[in-house]
């Protein structure tokens, strides 16, 4: 091979063959990563955006339902209890459906997860990641060897017998925070941390998957936060199970809560409550 013409010691040849081997092959190992995970962020978005709009129709049926058992605690006759225990048994189904929006979030968390390992074990040794990894498992090391050492001392053993829980740690935090080399120690680990965060958080903002699966789960998120506002606000998380609603007229004021959080819920979505228009047959 041309690469290795004028290089006539052996052994160094044979190094910069394994070399460039283990280039050849750790590439299609960072590309079949890569391509593991494209596409994943695209696919989150998209189910962030499902579960937006799957919260509006469920919002819009809440109301849909609470405005039946209104119609029902007004009714007379002989089977309006009926009705009416009918109705809040679909407005119970109505409200419960807002649980489902854990589901995505859980899902995406887990996607981020992923996204994230993948990506950092793409990292080799000589990165910025793999630098600073290999910074604070040292200076992890170091801290331990120093407080190993500090602690196992016979005046400062003494000192700690018969200590327990709390009284135990901050004596041996005393002992240890008034030695310099431990506390030089305990810097490099805390510097070599942040260190690592930098570089951890760069290589995840740089990846289009990761950030579009961050953002899908900042926005499940904040949709979640929103739906729970409106229900303290509105007294909806303090309400009984509507089963417990007998009497006309607290299921009736129930009923005014529902739509009263899901009229907020949709609000802070930017939606409005149009439930689809009932179809009508040619004649």
């Amino acid at each position: 091979m041309l690469i290795f013409s004028g290089i006539s010691n052996p052994y160094v040849r044979l190094a910069l063959a394994i070399t460039i081997c283990g280039a050849v092959c750790l590439a299609p190992m960072c590309a079949s990563a890569r391509s593991r995970r494209s596409g994943r962020g695209k696919s989150s978005a998209a189910a962030a955006a499902a579960r937006r709009q799957a919260m509006i129709q469920q919002a819009q049926a809440q109301i849909a339902a609470a405005q039946t058992v209104l119609s029902a605690a007004e009714s007379q006759g002989g089977n309006a209890q009926t009705q009416l225990t009918s109705s809040l048994s679909k407005m119970q189904q109505a409200t419960d459906a807002f649980k489902q929006a854990h589901e995505t979030e859980h899902g995406l968390l887990k996607e981020l997860t992923e996204i994230e390992h993948e990506i950092l074990g793409e990292q080799s040794v000589d990165t910025p990641y793999g630098r600073a990894a290999t910074e604070i498992a040292q200076a992890k090391r170091e801290l331990a060897s120093i407080k190993a050492q500090l602690l196992s001392q016979s005046d400062v053993s003494t000192k700690l017998i018969g200590l327990k829980g709390v009284a135990l740690t901050t004596a041996a935090n005393e002992v240890l925070e008034s030695h310099q080399p431990y506390l030089f120690a305990l810097l490099r680990v805390r510097t070599a941390g942040r260190e690592i965060d930098d570089v951890r958080t760069a290589l995840f903002r740089a990846d289009e998957d990761w950030r579009q699966t961050s953002e899908a789960l900042t926005q499940v998120r904040q949709d979640i936060d929103s739906a729970k506002q409106q229900a303290i606000v509105t007294g909806f998380a303090r309400m009984k199970p509507l089963h417990e609603y007998r009497k006309a007229s607290d299921a009736a004021a129930a009923a005014r809560t529902v739509i009263a959080q899901a009229e907020g819920v949709l609000q802070s979505l930017n939606a409005t409550n149009k439930p689809p228009a009932a179809s009508s047959k040619k004649k």
